[in-house]
């Protein structure tokens, strides 16, 4: 039970950050007033909510992508450099994004996490 579930860590925050880069992506490029200014980016200033959306969604494309290339490559030790690197990487990106949530909370309690778009 606890080999499957390592097993299906890794794809599953492959998938949850290549969805949540999609609907932010989605929210960020539809005509709506106001929609990138959802959740965490609503701390910043009007005029750098959508760049710090746009940056987000980047980097979670790219954390999701790293993550779903490198998901089966834990076995030889050339090939175990990117995968550390991909993890280490997203594990410090969901770091940042508790710290953040944490601090909005403080300030917005009414405002959503945003994760999602």
């Amino acid at each position: 039970m606890l080999t499957a579930l390592r097993e299906i860590q890794i794809p599953l925050l492959a998938v949850l950050l290549l969805g949540s880069c999609a609907v932010k992506a989605w929210r960020t490029l539809s005509p709506r007033p106001g929609a990138a200014g959802i959740g965490p980016t609503g701390l910043f200033p009007l005029r750098l909510r959508r760049p710090v959306t746009i940056i987000m969604y980047v980097i979670e494309l790219s954390l999701g992508l790293g993550l779903a290339a490198t998901a089966g490559w834990v076995g030889d030790s050339r090939l175990r450099v990117p995968a550390i690197i991909a993890r280490m990487a997203t594990a410090l990106f969901f770091l940042i994004a508790v710290g953040a949530l944490n601090e909005m909370r403080q300030r917005r309690p009414d405002s959503g996490c945003g994760c999602f778009g």
